[in-house]
């Protein structure tokens, strides 16, 4: 590029003598031989069929016709040889913004959606959980159904505090229980609850009770064993709750 500005610069400084030497010679030619037709010559290289008879091109083949004209079009072709690489390159760096700016978009829009999938996955799970641990309603209302339910007027008496005995708990070998939890539910029709070491023993008796109907579930029938052992839940429920 420099060497080019530099033979540039030359061309231009010895441009004018050069032009005033070309219309000399040519005005020589012209007084000399007025009416002798020039042959122009075909350039080296050239293919002999871009040329007519008469030796003129035809067409396709373009040259400079003085040395100025060939350092103009020369400048000419620089410059626009110039100009299409600054839009080149203009054009490349405007493709790679576009390119960067899309990147962008496209990752926002995949950590968008990925924040999204994971709320939507964390809802459902908290959905899903909810709906197999219950709400607080379906916890009491599993908590009421196993708890055993209470004795009628006819098991217990809550004025005296009597109980009316199944049949099975009616065996001899049973009496001393009987008389034990008899009395503890005597004591609690008279003062309305029992006392802490009552409860608790309320709570032993029944559970040897149940214990020992156990070991006789295969030799027991079925309903009346049943029956017993609701019976036994239920007093010990009873030995919670105050008389009435």
């Amino acid at each position: 590029m420099r060497a080019t500005a530099c033979l540039g610069a030359a061309i231009l400084a010895l441009g004018p003598a050069m032009v005033q030497a070309q219309n000399a010679d040519n005005n020589t030619n012209a007084n000399a031989n007025t009416n002798v037709a020039v042959t122009p010559i075909r350039p080296r290289g050239e293919s002999r069929y871009l040329w007519g008879g008469g030796g003129y091109p035809w067409g396709g083949y373009d040259h400079a016709s003085t040395l100025s004209e060939g350092f103009g079009q020369g400048l000419g072709a620089v410059i626009r040889a110039q100009g299409e690489y600054n839009l080149n390159t203009s054009a490349a760096a405007i493709n790679v913004s576009l390119a960067r700016q899309q990147e962008i978009e496209n990752r926002k829009r995949w950590t968008q959606s990925y924040f999204e999938i994971r709320d939507l996955n964390r809802q459902g799970f908290e959905a899903e959980t909810k709906r197999l641990r219950g709400t607080p309603e379906d916890w009491l209302r599993v908590a009421q159904a196993g708890k055993p339910k209470r004795l009628s007027p006819t098991e217990l008496d809550i004025v005296t505090g009597a109980i009316h005995w199944p049949i099975l708990l009616t065996a001899r070998s049973y009496s001393g229980q009987r008389v034990e939890l008899e009395k503890a539910f005597t004591d609690r029709a008279y003062h309305g609850v029992l006392e802490a070491e009552t409860f608790l023993k309320v709570l032993q008796l029944t559970e040897n009770l149940l214990s020992d109907l156990k070991t006789q579930v295969r030799d027991l029938p079925t309903g009346q064993y049943l029956a017993a052992k609701r019976f036994l839940e239920s007093l010990a429920y009873e030995a919670s709750q105050p008389a009435g």
